[in-house]
């Protein structure tokens, strides 16, 4: 896993949100309400293939989030 690196959320329009990283689209947030769907648009590491379902768009914010802040498993002993 490599370290974690920048990235924004950028509102579209109603219902349309991307996640950008490094000049790059990461994420696509599209629905809103109960029916929001997140594309993962990642060029590595891309181990959700298909869309996934959120009950919100904060719910979908609060994963990618989480995801992408994930900082790499340190070797060893501290």
């Amino acid at each position: 896993m490599t370290a974690p690196q920048p990235f924004s959320f950028s509102w579209r329009n109603p219902g349309h949100w991307d996640v950008i990283g490094r000049h790059k689209r990461l994420f696509r947030i599209r629905g809103e309400g109960r029916q929001v769907v997140v594309i993962d648009e990642r060029p590595d590491c891309r181990p959700y293939p298909d869309p996934m379902e959120f009950p919100s768009v904060a719910a979908a914010t609060a994963w990618i989030t989480e995801t992408l802040m994930a900082e790499p498993v340190q070797d060893g002993s501290a």
